[in-house]
C-alpha cells in the first residue's frame, strides 16, 4: 500500500512549495495582499515581512516533520500524513495571514499613499469574452466520450451491486447500484467540463484594471495571464476527464476493482493540478520581467483598494461589476463576493461537488 502514502506526501510537498512561490508571482504592488506604492518597494518594513515569512515556513517545514516522525511510531502513517497535510495548510495559511497584516499596519503608520495621485485606468478591450482553443477542448472531452461509449457497451454485463470505495487495507468496504455508479461520474464529468468552458471563456474578462504608474507594461501582463489561462484550462478539463475516465474503468470492471489501482488513480488524480500550477505559475514570472514602457510611469499609482479586500483575499465591493477579479495571493481569478451573481457561480462551485457526493452516500451501501 506504498501508493496510499503517496498522495499525502505529495500534498505536504505541493503545500509548501505554493507558499513558497507565491510572493514571487503576485504584482508587484501587492505583496502578501497589501497595496502599495511603486515608491515604497524597497521599504525595510517589506524586507522584514519577507524575511520573517519564509521563516515561519521554515520552521513550519520543522515542525511538520518531527511532528510526522513522533506520530507515526503511535498512528497509523495513512491517516497521520493527511491530518499532518491539513495542519500545514492551517499553519502556513496563519503565516501569510501575520505577514498580511504587519505590513498592513507598516503601511498605515508609514502613510504610504500621503500625497500621491491615485487613480483607476480600466481597458474597454479587455471585457470581450475571449477566443477558446476549440480543438484542445474537443480533445479534454474525448474522455468523457469514452466513458458513456464504454458505459452503455459494458453496463448489461454489471452485477446490480459495485464496488465504488476501498479501506486501507484494499479490500473494498462499499458498494453502490449499477445505475448510480455508472452513471454519476460521466454526468457529473460534462457539467464540471461545461463550467471550466464557461470559465476559460469569460474569466480573463476580469483583467480590465490597469496600473495608471505602468499602463502599458500591466496591459502586456493581462493579456498574457488571459492567454496562459485560455491555454491551460483544456489541459486542465483534460486531466479531469482523464480521471473520471480512469475511474469509470474500475467502475466499469475493464481495470481491476482492487486498492492499488484505487491508490494509483489517486496518484495520478494530482497530475494535472501540479502541472497547471507549475506552468500559471511560469507563465507568471514571465509576466513579471515585462519592460515597464509606460510614458505615465509615477505621475499617478493605482488607487489604495485594500478596504475592498478582507485579509488580502476576499473581494468584497457591490460597486464593482466584476464577477472575477484577479487574486492578490494566489494564482488565478476569486470571486467579488459583493456582486449577487458572484456569490451565485461560487454556490454552483462549492454545491456541484457537495451534491455529487452526498449524492454517492446516498447509493452507496455496505455488505
Amino acid at each position: 500500500m506504498i501508493l496510499s502514502y503517496i498522495v499525502p506526501i505529495v500534498l505536504l510537498a505541493m503545500i509548501l512549495a505554493m507558499f513558497w512561490i507565491m510572493p514571487t508571482l503576485v504584482p508587484y504592488n501587492l505583496p502578501f495582499g497589501v497595496r502599495i506604492p511603486p515608491q515604497r518597494q524597497q521599504e525595510p518594513a517589506l524586507a522584514r515581512v519577507r524575511r520573517t515569512y519564509y521563516g515561519g515556513l521554515l520552521l513550519i517545514a520543522l515542525i511538520t516533520t518531527l511532528g510526522i516522525g513522533i506520530l507515526l511510531q503511535r498512528f497509523p502513517a495513512y491517516w497521520i500524513l493527511f491530518g499532518s497535510s491539513i495542519v500545514e495548510l492551517v499553519l502556513c495559511m496563519l503565516n501569510y495571514l501575520l505577514s498580511h497584516y504587519t505590513l498592513l499596519r507598516a503601511k498605515e503608520r508609514g502613510q504610504w499613499y500621503a500625497g500621491l495621485h491615485q487613480a483607476v485606468v480600466a481597458d474597454t478591450q479587455a471585457s470581450l469574452p475571449q477566443r477558446l482553443p476549440w480543438l484542445w477542448l474537443i480533445i479534454a472531452w474525448l474522455p468523457l466520450l469514452a466513458i458513456i461509449i464504454i458505459s452503455i457497451i459494458r453496463y448489461p454485463a454489471l452485477p446490480q451491486s459495485i464496488p465504488t470505495h476501498f479501506g486501507i487495507n484494499g479490500e473494498p468496504n462499499q458498494w453502490t447500484n449499477k445505475a448510480s455508479a455508472v452513471w454519476l461520474l460521466p454526468v457529473t464529468g460534462l457539467v464540471i467540463s461545461a463550467m471550466l468552458t464557461l470559465l476559460a471563456r469569460y474569466v480573463p474578462i476580469a483583467g480590465r484594471t490597469l496600473d495608471p504608474a505602468d499602463i502599458e507594461g500591466s496591459r502586456q501582463r493581462k493579456q498574457l495571464l488571459a492567454q496562459n489561462w485560455i491555454r491551460l484550462i483544456p489541459l486542465l478539463e483534460g486531466g479531469i476527464n482523464l480521471t473520471f475516465l480512469l475511474v469509470s474503468l474500475m467502475t466499469l470492471q475493464v481495470l481491476p476493482t482492487n486498492g492499488a489501482t484505487s491508490g494509483a488513480i489517486s496518484t495520478l488524480a494530482i497530475v494535472p493540478s501540479i502541472v497547471v500550477v507549475i506552468a500559471l505559475s511560469v507563465a507568471i514570472s514571465k509576466t513579471r520581467r515585462q519592460p515597464q514602457t509606460s510614458t505615465n510611469r509615477m505621475s499617478y499609482v493605482l488607487r489604495d483598494d485594500d478596504r475592498y479586500w478582507i485579509a488580502g483575499m476576499f473581494y468584497v465591493n457591490k460597486d464593482d461589476p466584476s464577477i472575477f477579479v484577479e487574486k492578490r495571493f494566489g494564482i488565478g481569478q476569486t470571486i467579488n463576493f459583493g456582486n449577487p451573481m458572484g456569490i451565485l457561480v461560487m454556490a454552483l462551485l462549492i454545491g456541484i461537488p457537495l451534491a455529487v457526493a452526498i449524492l454517492s452516500k446516498a447509493f452507496a451501501y455496505k455488505h
